[in-house]
């Protein structure tokens, strides 16, 4: 069988990665992005926006944007920076701290915790 190389900034689209990131895997040191999420968020997200139903009982700071077709339940912290895709479950009293990237169709488990973490498509969080 045939080895085939991708190359890495073409690997992450197919990843389905926010697109505001796939630059930022072009560069020779993609692999410190981690520790740039919450710059690279606010690069690209200047005002908060939420395109799902949410509960009242969830809390938002700073700037987040949450994507269509979201579950979201009670008791939900979210610290912006943050980005949340599409379809993304979070469940009861999450804590989503700053520089957190959710892509689509993810789930966070009640009561867990994401901080400065990439969350790739279809991930779960226990």
């Amino acid at each position: 069988m045939e080895e085939k190389n991708i190359p890495l900034a073409e690997f992450f689209t197919e990843l389905k990665t926010p697109e505001f990131l796939w630059k930022e895997f072009e560069k020779t040191d993609w692999y410190m992005i981690i520790g740039r999420l919450r710059e690279l968020i606010t690069g690209f997200i200047k005002t908060s926006e939420c395109r799902s139903e949410i509960p009242d009982t969830v809390k938002q700071y700073g700037i987040v944007y949450i994507g269509e077709n979201c579950t979201i339940g009670d008791y939900v912290v979210i610290e912006g920076p943050a980005y949340i895709g599409n379809s993304v479950d979070i469940g009861p009293g999450a804590y989503i701290r700053p520089g957190s990237i959710i892509c689509d169709k993810c789930s966070v488990s009640h009561a867990a915790e994401i901080k400065n973490s990439l969350m790739m498509e279809e991930s779960k969080v226990s």
